[in-house]
């Protein structure tokens, strides 16, 4: 299957190229929730919402409940479950699209020393 994911390093809304291209499948990650809520609209778009230290756990469960996954960062290892919502291993793959819906896509903290830290002081790694 080809599936191709427009957004590596940005957070663009690429909503003209998904509409443009229905039969090829996109995969998305977005800190944008109202961003993650308009694209899990289109059916050639899978999206994952990526939690950081601005959001809250309210902003988290009300993607979930649309039924979007949510990436969150973890200091240590990946928990079973995360305030009550099933964790999904993602460092295992990144075929996001494979997941099963409203689940916790948890994520390994990685990078030197300094970035651990700085990462946890932040409040980004849980």
């Amino acid at each position: 299957m080809l599936d191709v994911r427009l957004n590596g390093t940005s957070d663009l809304d690429w909503s003209e190229i998904y509409a443009e291209f229905p039969y090829i499948n996109f995969h998305e990650y977005t800190k944008r929730p109202e961003l993650a809520e308009k694209l899990a609209q289109f059916k050639n778009v899978h999206i994952t919402f990526s939690k950081h230290e601005g959001h809250s756990m309210d902003d988290v469960k009300q993607v979930l409940f649309k039924g979007i996954n949510v990436a969150v960062v973890f200091k240590k290892n990946i928990p079973d479950q995360y305030n009550g919502v099933d964790v999904i291993d993602g460092d295992a793959h990144d075929r996001r699209w494979e997941d099963v819906a409203g689940r916790i896509v948890g994520l390994k903290l990685k990078g030197t020393n300094a970035v651990k830290d700085f990462a946890i002081r932040r409040g980004f790694a849980v």
